[in-house]
């Protein structure tokens, strides 16, 4: 009975070590304290405004990719973190000019829906999906900046 608690004290503690920290993360490191200026530095021009980030995953058909999303005061960016060069590479991108339309949406792999709610955008011609838990803020916001 010894032997049995203290295998399972090692292989508890050995779980404990294997954190790989933020910077491993599939959506980036989202929670540290630099946050914003890695994606300015990566994805986002100087005069642009960051109104919302997110951790989120984005689907296209059938296709899903985590990472984060990025509303600024000219564009919606989702970004695919790299574990190796530690930084955001672009997957999609769109002008708040060019949204048709953003609403609150059914996704077609219902996977994506495991980290909040979906909200789909409409360019023309073209519908894409995300899941965020601020999936709010972002329909609020694209809404107000794309009619005003």
């Amino acid at each position: 009975m010894f032997k049995k608690w203290m295998f399972l004290i090692c292989i508890l503690s050995l779980v404990g070590c294997s954190n790989q920290g933020p910077m491993k993360s599939g959506f980036g490191p989202v929670e540290t304290p630099k946050y914003i200026e890695l994606l300015k530095k990566d994805l986002i021009a100087s005069d642009e405004s960051v109104l919302v980030y997110s951790e989120s995953v984005f689907a296209e058909g059938l296709y899903g990719y985590f990472g984060a999303l990025i509303l600024t005061d000219q564009q919606l960016i989702f970004a695919e973190w790299d574990n190796n060069s530690y930084e955001y590479r672009p997957i999609y991108s769109t002008l708040l000019v060019d949204i048709v339309d953003v609403e609150e949406c059914n996704p077609l792999a219902a996977s994506i829906s495991l980290i909040g709610k979906v909200f789909c955008v409409y360019t023309e011609g073209k519908s894409v999906s995300f899941a965020t838990e601020k999936y709010k803020q972002y329909l609020y916001l694209i809404d107000k900046n794309t009619r005003s």
